[in-house]
């Protein structure tokens, strides 16, 4: 039961983090960072008299989802995100086996992932839903862009749909050509919805700008990792308010799947045993 501390320490912790992200649009370095820093003294503090696996498996689970987090976050993931996520590999490593504690990382992955997905559909239908007239506006808009993309998987969704007359598989193909361009441009007109000016003085770093800002000969694009401190520093000097897009309060996702990777610890315990499988 030694991982009863470390759930409750979890459970506190990245409920403060959801708050502050829904509050504030960011979650301080410092509730990640002291989240690492209690969760690996309490494993040394336990491995003292329980063996120093329980210490090294933390170390371990860190060092993996600091590898996953760095990635993520060249890939788009907020830098409070990934730091939450390097914080619960130092909780995450329950077991006392190392393939169990593989499976751990990468079931709470899974989930992340999964619960991550069904809540920013969720978020972006609620969003659509209040400002459905721009979004709207915004849908037409996307499709006359994209009228030479809908064009042709129009035209292999219906020679595939046609086909699954004589073979129903193609259906299934079919289908996901239709609904993979209008998710598409969904995705692109929700965009739309989530630009906002505010003051340069209220950027912070990560901040993503909405367009390209030209001041003089310099340009300053806008980037899967935001704005960075020079830049910063450059745009608080010379412009007065700037075009950013926000992003999804994502950190309910950590929350929510971490409850649920709970449960599944508590329920189907056996699942995790190595022996069990092998």
């Amino acid at each position: 039961m030694r991982e009863v501390f470390l759930i409750f320490l979890s459970l506190v912790w990245v409920s403060f983090a959801t708050i502050s992200d829904f509050k504030k649009r960011e979650i301080p370095d410092w509730v990640s960072y002291s989240l690492i820093a209690f969760a690996l003294a309490y494993r040394a503090f336990v491995s003292v008299y329980a063996g120093w696996n329980f210490l090294l498996f933390g170390i371990f689970g860190f060092g993996v989802f600091f590898v996953v987090g760095n990635i993520m976050y060249r890939i788009g993931f907020g830098g409070g995100d990934a730091k939450l996520l390097m914080a619960l590999g130092s909780i995450l490593p329950f077991s006392s086996v190392f393939y169990e504690n593989i499976a751990i990382l990468g079931l709470f992955l899974v989930l992340l992932l999964a619960v991550g997905s069904v809540y920013s559909l969720f978020y972006s239908g609620l969003l659509v839903s209040v400002n459905f007239g721009k979004f709207k506006t915004s849908f037409k808009k996307e499709a006359r862009k994209y009228k030479n993309m809908l064009i042709v998987f129009g035209g292999f969704f219906i020679i595939l749909a046609a086909l699954s007359f004589f073979e129903p598989l193609f259906f299934v193909f079919s289908i996901f050509l239709f609904v993979c361009p209008l998710l598409f441009i969904y995705t692109k007109s929700v965009d739309s919805l989530m630009i906002k000016t505010i003051p340069t003085r209220k950027l912070t770093i990560g901040d993503w700008l909405a367009k390209d800002i030209k001041i003089g000969k310099k340009i300053i694009k806008p980037k899967l990792t935001g704005i960075d401190e020079t830049e910063l520093a450059f745009l608080r000097k010379h412009k007065k308010s700037v075009e950013v897009k926000d992003g999804v309060p994502f950190t309910i996702s950590f929350l929510l799947a971490f409850l649920v990777f709970v449960w599944l610890w508590y329920s189907f315990r056996n699942l995790f045993d190595y022996n069990f499988w092998f």
